[in-house]
C-alpha cells in the first residue's frame, strides 16, 4: 500500500507517509504484541517489518535518519504505561499484586493542603470573554 502512494514525484510527502506507518502498522503492533511472549526470531521478523515499512515511507532519507523504535522498546513502553496506570488506583495495585508485579512505579501519596493555607489562597475567576473593555480592574496587573 505504501509503495502505491509513495511516488516521489506525485505521491504523498514523507511526513504523511510516516503518519500512515504509525497508524496502520505501529499502532497494530502496540495493540497486540506486548501481551505475547515473542521468540527471538519472531522479534527479528517484526523488527524487519517495521524497518521495511519505514524505509518504504522515507525512501532515501531512511539511511540518514533512523526514526523508529524496535518492537522491544514499543512493548516495554506499553507495559510500563499499563503498570503506571494500574498503580494509580487501589484496585489496580491489588491486581498488580495478584499478578506478581510487586514493585510498580511508586507515586507519592496525595495529601490535601491544610485549611489555613487553603483559606489564604484566593484566585479570582477569569473573565468569560476577552473584551478589553470588560472587567478593567481584573486586567490591571
Amino acid at each position: 500500500m505504501l509503495a502505491l502512494v509513495a511516488n516521489r514525484h506525485q505521491g504523498m510527502p514523507e511526513w504523511t507517509l510516516l503518519r500512515l506507518v504509525c497508524t496502520f502498522i505501529v499502532d497494530k503492533f502496540e495493540y497486540a504484541l506486548p501481551y505475547f511472549e515473542l521468540s527471538k526470531l519472531e522479534t527479528q521478523k517484526v523488527d524487519a517489518l517495521l524497518r521495511n515499512a519505514y524505509k518504504q515511507a522515507l525512501g532515501h532519507l531512511f539511511s540518514a535518519l533512523v526514526a523508529h523504535n524496535t518492537i522491544a522498546e514499543i512493548t516495554e513502553a506499553v507495559r510500563t504505561a499499563h503498570i503506571q496506570r494500574l498503580a494509580k488506583s487501589p484496585e489496580g495495585r491489588t491486581l498488580l499484586t495478584r499478578l506478581g508485579i510487586t514493585k510498580p512505579l511508586q507515586y507519592p501519596d496525595v495529601r490535601s493542603l491544610p485549611t489555613t493555607v487553603q483559606a489564604a489562597i484566593h484566585a479570582t475567576p477569569l473573565p468569560r470573554n476577552m473584551n478589553p473593555d470588560l472587567h478593567p480592574e481584573r486586567r490591571q496587573a
